[in-house]
């Protein structure tokens, strides 16, 4: 499974990375700024896309995204193929579990 992280700020997307290469190492994660977003997606053809707000290109290749907000905590809302959650302060059990769910879905396509 690929997943791309395009959120700010550096170190967020530093620490996402390698928490992510060492709690899955089978997972192959790339980072982008939020200004390539969309050239990366088509580049690197991710299951998986993290970022601050899905957009049009990431809504219509991806078969899974969480966007992250920085209001009233992380609030983040997830996409999996297609069916949209929201989840209240998203921590790093929703995010494994995420991870965990898409790699399931997209292994059994």
């Amino acid at each position: 499974m690929r997943m791309l992280i395009a959120i700010t700020p550096a170190m967020y997307q530093q620490i996402l990375t390698l928490f992510v290469k060492e709690r899955r190492p089978s997972i192959e994660v790339e980072t982008t700024d939020l200004a390539n977003l969309n050239p990366e997606v088509e580049r690197f053809g991710p299951d998986l896309v993290i970022c601050h707000e899905a957009s049009t290109e990431v809504r219509k290749r991806v078969f899974a995204w969480i966007e992250i907000r920085y209001t009233n905590g992380l609030d983040a809302i997830m996409s999996l193929k297609g069916k949209e959650t929201r989840i209240g302060d998203i921590d790093i059990e929703d995010l494994l579990a995420a991870l965990d769910e898409t790699e399931k879905l997209v292994s059994a396509i």
